[in-house]
């Protein structure tokens, strides 16, 4: 869906799109299935991080379940 509503050329739809996004719900992931392919910016939550420090690069086989955040090069605890 968000590639359709980038691509659109109408301003109407973007906004009202921005305006009823209140809350995302994202379904939890294990680190070894986090996007190959990230754009800087894109958020998931993973369920098997080893730690829970903000901003570390993220590692699986954990037990911790923590929101991440691709920052370009990397998927990082945030």
């Amino acid at each position: 869906m968000r590639a359709l509503i980038e691509q659109s050329d109408d301003q109407s739809i973007k906004k009202n799109v921005r305006a009823k996004l209140k809350t995302v719900i994202t379904a939890p992931v294990t680190v070894a299935n986090l996007p190959p392919n990230p754009h800087q910016g894109e958020r998931s939550f993973v369920t098997d991080a080893t730690a829970t420090t903000f901003m570390s690069t993220v590692a699986g086989s954990g037990s911790n379940k923590v929101p991440v955040v691709f920052n370009g090069t990397s998927w990082v605890i945030g």
